[in-house]
């Protein structure tokens, strides 16, 4: 449908997202780089035409991200940077906040907004086998979470299954968090390598359920909710029985 080529001089497009403001699609681009100092935030139109750029200095980008303020009607982008997430009020053209742990500077691999309770929270994955969790309009630094004992395992991929159980990707393990008492209740070994994407998704089948992607081969999985499989089988039996 679209190429777009030479979005960034130097360096690596790690994350990319398309967003819909005011009813038009957009690409919204980052940048990561080694030895340069990395580019601007950039905004396509679908018809691959730069239309914005949004300049932060020093933002080496591992992920980018929309979230809308559906109370304030305002939409922010998001982005998990080396050493801190930062939002960027959109709707007003204006720098928002910048979340950061001062004992540590962590690379934020993936950024995740829950908005499903009085605070809106901001979660962030990454080094040191850490969560973090900030209140996304005053800053403050709600907890931290050791998810793995092992400081040098990088936290690639989160994913929120409600509102008390997060799923992360330690290694190539996927560990299931309670969030309110901040331990690991399950751990599910299935990945060969490390799993970098977590996601919820709908199964005509089995439901509500949970993909996750592996570096290297890119292999991805399906994990179902038990519960939720009984209830088709015992669905396809009742089905059956009703013929005879």
């Amino acid at each position: 449908m679209l190429t777009i080529n030479n979005i960034n001089r130097h360096g690596f497009t790690k994350s990319a997202c398309i967003p819909n403001f005011d009813n038009d699609l957009y690409i919204v681009t980052s940048n990561y780089s080694y030895s340069e100092v990395p580019e601007p935030i950039r905004l396509y139109n679908m018809e691959g035409y730069k239309i914005k750029e949004i300049n932060y200095k020093n933002n080496q980008t591992y992920f980018i991200d929309i979230y809308h303020d559906k109370k304030s009607d305002i939409k922010y982008i998001v982005t998990g940077n080396l050493g801190f997430v930062r939002t960027y009020d959109y709707t007003n053209d204006c720098k928002y906040h910048r979340y950061n742990d001062d004992e540590n500077e962590y690379e934020h691999y993936k950024v995740i907004i829950f908005d499903n309770s009085e605070i809106i929270k901001i979660i962030a994955a990454g080094k040191d086998g850490q969560v973090l969790i900030w209140d996304f309009h005053s800053t403050e630094l709600l907890k931290k979470i050791k998810v793995n004992e092992f400081n040098y395992d990088n936290l690639y991929g989160i994913c929120l299954w409600n509102k008390e159980l997060l799923f992360v990707g330690c290694g190539n393990c996927l560990k299931v968090v309670d969030i309110e008492n901040e331990k690991v209740v399950n751990s599910l070994i299935g990945h060969s390598n490390n799993i970098l994407t977590i996601k919820t998704v709908i199964h005509p089948l089995y439901g509500e359920c949970i993909i996750s992607q592996e570096l290297y081969s890119g292999q991805i999985k399906l994990w179902i909710n038990k519960t939720n499989k009984m209830k088709y089988i015992i669905g396809e039996l009742y089905e059956k029985l009703k013929f005879y």
